[in-house]
């Protein structure tokens, strides 16, 4: 079935998402939005460090904002998933639920997928007691036993930062055995533990964490773990071949548009901070973008 015409379709209805959203519906730009499910952050307890919603749930920020968008006429929020979108003509035809529709611009805010270590018990706890952001979760869990797991080479480097809530830190290097002497020496001498055995599982009461057993059945004391994992794209933009960085963020141009005319990136997407307030921020900031391009093609 073919569908309006739309200035923006917004792909995804996170904090980057809805943030556009709002601006565009501020200026009387006709918009739709594609909220294909549950966000990044889906798994985490609660947001912090985001000004008006410390300490919501994810689903209690997003019910709070889709309430807020409903006095804007222009914007509609559609629970469909986009499942392709390709140039055609002028415009971009965007493919969701049971037909499509054209859009003027398209605004890709659908975030990245971790894809986690599949160490048995990590992945009931991430966002809780194990999480990549210490500004997002530490301060529940300061002056606690933590954990850092090894997983690249460059995790020596920023280690040091969760000083900032906890001295008692375990590196856990998994196996690893690629991480210079001369990185870990001063870890050392800071009396961080390096743990050099393989991580085995993990254990604690539901969502929380006591312990990490490491090889050769010995328990570490841990309550909070921090791993920052591999992610990728979704698959809706990995098939639509749009051109990713060397990170594997979208690749865009200063004006933070893909390899595909007409479709603009925001948020986690294309590399930004994986934050929330970050991912609005800049989703706002893309929306007045393409709100103004927008006025000074009708105007012209």
């Amino acid at each position: 079935m073919e569908r309006p015409r739309f200035d923006v379709v917004v792909v995804g209805a996170g904090p980057a998402g809805l943030s556009a959203a709002m601006m565009l519906g501020r200026a009387g730009k006709s918009t739709l939005v594609l909220d294909g499910g549950p966000g990044r952050n889906r798994s985490s307890h609660a947001m912090h460090g985001f000004l008006g919603h410390d300490g919501a749930t994810p689903e209690a920020f997003a019910a709070r904002v889709r309430s807020e968008l409903s006095v804007y006429p222009t914007v509609s929020l559609r629970a469909e998933r986009a499942s392709g979108f390709e140039r055609e003509g002028s415009d971009v035809r965007v493919v969701h639920g049971h037909g499509s529709s054209r859009a003027r611009r398209v605004l890709l805010a659908t975030g990245m997928i971790d894809v986690l270590p599949k160490t048995p018990g990590l992945a009931e706890r991430w966002g809780a007691s194990v999480f990549s952001c210490p500004y997002c979760h530490g301060h529940e869990l300061r002056d606690r036993p933590w954990g850092v797991l090894a997983r690249s080479r460059a995790t020596a480097g920023w280690l040091p930062t969760c000083a900032a809530w906890t001295r008692d830190l375990t590196l856990f290097l998994d196996g690893r055995q690629d991480l210079d002497t001369d990185a870990l020496a001063p870890l050392r001498a800071a009396h961080v533990r390096i743990e050099p055995r393989r991580v085995v599982s993990l254990s604690g009461p539901g969502r929380g964490l006591l312990a990490v057993h490491v090889e050769g059945g010995a328990d570490v004391p841990c309550e909070a773990l921090v791993v920052h994992p591999a992610h990728r794209q979704s698959d809706l933009v990995l098939f639509a071949g749009l051109a990713l960085d060397g990170e594997g963020a979208i690749a865009v141009s200063a004006d933070r548009e893909s390899s595909m005319r007409g479709v603009f990136v925001a948020g986690d997407a294309r590399g930004a901070r994986a934050k929330a307030i970050s991912a609005a921020a800049d989703g706002a900031e893309i929306a007045v973008f393409l709100a103004e391009s927008l006025t000074l093609e009708d105007f012209a």
